[in-house]
């Protein structure tokens, strides 16, 4: 492609870009844009949709490269070298976005694009995210539980008010998410996001079981996803873990303390096997929280390193 006037990539600014991360779709992709371009169509507004190939080694980059020949209202495709996550994918998809507001959507087909104006209308009310709430969800059992507790967690440590932080469906306000800086070497951190914001809802949305294909997420790469999730409200998971090991501490001492100064007749009321639980959960605490510690040291020296988190094989826009 020729290059771009910049004079008019920046007149074109539309009110929406729907950011669509997609790694080995190739069955299903064309159903969903299909579905999605009439959802726009309905919509009666200016959007933009940016897709981002994950590395896909089937044949979804052939098939997203026909979809922007044959639809304008892809605003830009970009092609990643190598598959690194739906999360540094969204990050490529927002560096590349041009629209007021911003739209993730996942392309699987568990959600439907046709619920997009329903949380529209939720986010005109001056909201700064929206986001889909899956009460009843299809997915493995494995998933939805860990899901449920990840949840809870972050609503009782972190403040966070949705109560599905992992649903691949919202719309949030530009000004909220560029404030991030958001591009290669500052990758987005939805939970930070979701906290940054002021006024948020949540919209009830189906759920269906995976239409084609089966999911990329892993048990490893889930763990891994809520590791990150944890560590970004650190400060919560310190505060908790240290807390419980410093007063477990306290009543061991108490008891080691009492053991040394009571007669010997009211000794053996400090039962051995009290001392050694005490000192077991002191063990499993302080572990817990040098655990964490040196989880939270690794995960930010790698963000200070400032490495890409991304690295685009090609780029096609309007």
């Amino acid at each position: 492609m020729g290059k771009i006037d910049d004079s008019e990539t920046a007149a074109f600014r539309p009110e929406f870009t729907i950011l669509v991360a997609c790694y080995q779709e190739e069955r299903g992709i064309r159903e969903f844009h299909t579905r999605l371009r009439k959802t726009i169509e309905t919509l009666g507004r200016t959007c933009e949709i940016v897709f981002v190939d994950d590395g896909s080694g089937d044949g979804t980059p052939e098939i997203l490269n026909s979809l922007f020949d044959e639809d304008k209202t892809i605003g830009c495709l970009v092609q990643l070298a190598a598959n690194v996550g739906q999360t540094n994918a969204l990050t490529a998809a927002i560096a590349h976005a041009r629209g007021e507001h911003l739209v993730i959507l996942d392309c699987d087909l568990q959600v439907d694009p046709e619920e997009l104006p329903r949380l529209v209308e939720v986010f005109d009310q001056g909201y700064d995210i929206v986001g889909g709430h899956r009460k009843e969800r299809n997915d493995p059992v494995y998933r939805v539980w860990a899901s449920a507790l990840v949840n809870l967690l972050l609503r009782k440590l972190s403040g966070c008010q949705f109560q599905d932080v992992g649903c691949g469906f919202k719309v949030m306000r530009g000004s909220v998410i560029h404030s991030f800086n958001i591009g290669p070497t500052k990758p987005f951190r939805p939970v930070s996001v979701m906290q940054a914001a002021v006024r948020v809802s949540e919209v009830e949305i189906a759920h269906h079981p995976r239409k084609y294909g089966s999911s990329a997420w892993s048990l490893k790469r889930l763990a891994l996803f809520y590791r990150n999730i944890l560590l970004e409200t650190s400060q919560y998971v310190f505060l908790v873990t240290g807390g419980l090991s410093v007063l477990v501490s306290l009543l061991l001492l108490v008891c080691v303390v009492l053991g040394c100064v009571l007669p010997s007749a009211l000794a053996p009321a400090l039962d051995r096997r009290l001392v050694l639980g005490l000192a077991t959960l002191n063990l499993v605490f302080t572990g817990g929280l040098l655990t964490a510690i040196g989880e939270f040291v690794r995960y930010n020296a790698r963000l200070l390193q400032q490495d890409p988190c991304y690295f685009v094989r090609c780029v096609r826009r309007r």
